[in-house]
């Protein structure tokens, strides 16, 4: 990570390797909360952009 930000990456560039280091997005917690029964997709799509999803 340190690499990408010294070298100006994108925040494209810099989320792609969050995630492959471990990082989930609000969208894809929410969405394993929904499936978890923690709270409801209504709920998870008033506060998050759920279209990162498709």
């Amino acid at each position: 990570m340190d690499e990408l930000l010294l070298e100006g990456a994108t925040q494209h560039a810099l989320l792609e390797k969050a995630i492959e280091n471990g990082f989930s997005t609000m969208a894809q917690s929410g969405i394993r909360w929904v499936k978890q029964g923690e709270t409801t997709l209504e709920e998870i799509s008033r506060v998050v952009n759920l279209t990162e999803l498709l």
